[in-house]
């Protein structure tokens, strides 16, 4: 996996997650789904790219320096 398709999660769960604020505020069924969604995204995002960046060579030489 690619830090590219990390950083997509990212900013794919950032859009879900503006687009269930948006129907919260509206009221909407479904909302809080929508929300929960897009977290979700993003957490998994966020926790791929921990993983790529503690799994690189570049940081573990940089930590043992």
């Amino acid at each position: 996996m690619k830090v590219k398709h990390a950083i997509f999660l990212i900013i794919l769960g950032y859009c879900i997650t503006l687009f269930g604020s948006v129907q919260k505020i509206l009221h909407t069924p479904y909302a809080d789904n929508a929300l929960k969604l897009g977290f979700g995204f993003t957490i998994c995002g966020f926790l791929l790219l921990l993983y790529k960046l503690f799994t690189s060579a570049k940081f573990k030489d940089f930590m043992n320096s």
